[in-house]
């Protein structure tokens, strides 16, 4: 594990105890929470403002910590996280939550955003957060703050790795979609409430002053193929496919003018269009911004009934976080959900949802959808694309078959495919088969099938334990290869480029 004398507080702390307890010694005492520590209120009893630095500039942000009254780590042992990101003009907030962190005992911390000077410019929001992480330092890292508050956490407080939770309303949501689902190897569960699942519609939609709603993205939609991916990659919609391994719950108001979600209103319907309705497929407004039918939460789960585990509530409320969504609530007309199947006549609500469900370590299929070379992996699959920051999203499917020790790969623009072969629970002192070929889905999103003019020829990198293997035979489809294309080091194996047209059969043989 290294040394642990540069941990902090509570994770150094929390190490001991560990320790202590695997050799039968005495328990290392801990000091227990004190709610009085920090900026707590009075109204909320164990609630403080804490400050952490960003890792990419160093400005200190500024979160709202809940950590419950008398917790003592050394008793109750890893806490739950729930993060919760605020919508436009907000703070870090944990009010509608609070209630459920305090029966739980779960710790919560809700990032503040970064101030953008929009209010300068006429836009009705003199706080926000971007929840990407953007060039341009007056939007910052809003990505990465995100990660280094809950790193933060981790620090300080034992915290379980499994159960960390995302959740967050307007602004909130749409950051919720656009974090959790690149990467969702990260979280046990995600839950955008009332969020834009489309930056796109809301560009051309919302009254607000254009600069407002370019400075997220750095331009309007068609400057260039750079801001094009911003609003893409900000956007749930575009990245939906991620969630296979990743449980989703969508909390939505079916009166909600601002991300619209009022059927018959006409156009794109945030949240509608990205759970039951498979309608969608125009464009937006009278302009060239035409996608394409996106897939839809219940049309990936009828596809693939073994991944996309998701739940939703829509109930008659406007742009406001319904409490129902975060604890459920008993049917009643005009409450649309899924039912609590450990509690019948009731409507499962976020908390549930999300204390029956840990993080997925390595699931026997992979589906990772990126735009960019910033996001590029998950779980055990890596991918690198020919077509970064282009606006031309490129894919892998991977899926496992570890008593065969067989890979099988699904690729769109690859560069690059890289495998963590342990972390497959595959080996490479055993033969092993690798079958490639062009993803081809009809639920997935159009953008992602490749003409038949767009070549691919990645390079395959099986990382592992290579030294046990004293010789070794590659062969492409039953073509033993040219050892100028094959790069064997200790720890991986690289192959090719490997052209791939129809199925190709990469078989990889030692002794």
């Amino acid at each position: 594990m290294g040394s642990a004398s540069h941990l902090p507080g509570y994770a150094l702390a929390w190490m001991l105890i560990q320790g202590a307890a695997a050799q039968q010694s005495p328990v290392v005492a801990i000091p227990s929470f004190n709610p009085g520590a920090g900026q707590g209120t009075a109204a909320t009893p164990g609630t403080r403002t804490i400050e952490y630095a960003s890792s990419v500039d160093g400005v200190r942000m500024k979160a709202l910590l809940f950590v419950p009254e008398n917790f003592d780590p050394a008793k109750e042992g890893a806490a739950s996280l729930l993060v919760h990101l605020h919508g436009g003009g907000g703070r870090g907030t944990l009010q509608q939550a609070i209630h459920e962190l305090k029966s739980r005992r779960w710790i919560g911390i809700a990032p503040d955003g970064r101030e953008w000077g929009l209010a300068r410019q006429g836009c009705p929001w003199q706080t926000s957060a971007a929840y990407v992480d953007n060039p341009d330092p007056s939007v910052g890292p809003g990505e990465q703050d995100i990660f280094d508050a809950i790193r933060w956490a981790q620090a300080n407080y034992p915290i379980d790795p499994d159960r960390i939770y995302l959740f967050g309303f307007s602004m909130g949501g749409r950051g919720t979609y656009a974090i959790g689902l690149k990467n969702p190897d990260f979280f046990a569960a995600m839950a955008p409430m009332g969020p834009a699942s489309d930056n796109y519609e809301i560009f051309v939609r919302r009254p607000e002053p254009a600069a407002c709603k370019e400075r997220m993205a750095g331009g309007k939609p068609g400057d260039s193929p750079r801001v094009d991916t911003m609003y893409s990659i900000t956007s749930g919609r575009f990245l939906i496919e991620n969630a296979y391994n990743l449980p989703v719950y969508h909390g939505h108001g079916t009166e909600d003018p601002v991300p619209v979600n009022i059927k018959g209103r006409g156009g794109y319907l945030h949240g509608w269009h990205m759970t039951l309705d498979n309608s969608w497929n125009g464009c937006h407004g009278n302009t060239h911004l035409c996608f394409g039918h996106t897939p839809t939460l219940s049309e990936l789960k009828s596809r693939h009934p073994d991944g996309y585990d998701w739940a939703y509530m829509f109930t008659p409320v406007t742009h406001v976080t319904d409490r129902k969504w975060i604890s459920g609530t008993p049917v009643a007309p005009g409450d649309l959900g899924v039912e609590d199947p450990q509690k019948p006549g009731s409507l499962l609500g976020i908390m549930d949802f999300f204390a029956r469900r840990k993080r997925v370590h390595s699931p026997d299929t992979v589906v990772y959808k990126t735009y960019t070379d910033k996001h590029k992996s998950a779980y055990w699959a890596g991918l690198e694309i020919t077509t970064p920051w282009q606006n031309k999203p490129g894919a892998i499917r991977a899926r496992r078959d570890r008593k065969a020790n067989n890979l099988t790969l699904e690729l769109s623009r690859a560069a690059r495919v890289t495998v963590d072969l342990a972390r497959a629970g595959l080996t490479a002192d055993k033969d092993l088969s690798v079958e490639l070929a062009k993803l081809v889905e009809p639920a997935y999103d159009p953008a992602l099938m490749i003409k038949d003019d767009e070549s691919q020829a990645p390079i395959l990198t099986l990382r592992g334990d290579f030294t046990k293997v004293r010789s070794l035979r590659v062969s492409v489809n039953g073509k033993q290869l040219a050892a100028k294309t094959i790069d064997r080091r200790n720890d991986s194996l690289s192959i090719g480029p490997v052209p791939i047209s129809g199925k190709v059969t990469v078989r990889i043989q030692g002794r």
